[in-house]
């Protein structure tokens, strides 16, 4: 949905997929976990692009913990990511040696995790960040390696964007 900038429908989807996952206190079921996080780091996404920078600290605060205690490194990826997300929009796209940190830790979790998809995000998050630091090389080289990610994966919106 958010390709197609549908962004109240996937805020409903994400307060739907919340509701029906029900309150998650101390249940062990791993599965519903990761749902559970997954949801969380969707909804920072869409506020993402709302530009709606408190929405995205408020949640990125209430899913820490939870990716401290009980994130596997899927998670854990998928929550660095997102808490880039939220320094870029609060910072004005200024991006510190926090997030470059935070965004190579979710690109070795990505080649960990095995998953070419979040392997170009992580990868094009890394070159997209150093762009910003107007960090020239170390941009291209982070963008073009997503470019040859998106080859080998099919995946056209983030071969575009590397381009």
């Amino acid at each position: 949905m958010k390709e197609q900038r549908r962004y109240a429908e996937e805020l409903e989807a994400c307060h739907r997929a919340e509701a029906a996952l029900g309150e998650q206190t101390n249940e062990e079921n791993e599965h519903l976990w990761d749902e559970w996080l997954e949801v969380q780091v969707e909804h920072v996404w869409v506020h993402y692009w709302l530009a709606q920078w408190p929405e995205m600290e408020a949640l990125v605060n209430k899913v820490q913990p939870v990716v401290q205690e009980r994130g596997r490194v899927a998670n854990r990826m998928r929550f660095l990511m997102a808490s880039c997300l939220l320094h870029l929009r609060k910072e004005r796209y200024v991006v510190s040696d926090e997030m470059l940190t935070n965004s190579r830790e979710a690109l070795a979790a990505s080649r960990e995790c095995g998953d070419l998809k979040t392997q170009v995000d992580c990868q094009f998050e890394l070159g997209f960040l150093h762009l910003w630091r107007r960090e020239l090389e170390e941009a291209e080289e982070h963008l073009q390696a997503a470019f040859e990610l998106t080859k080998i994966s099919g995946i056209m919106p983030p071969r575009t964007l590397s381009l």
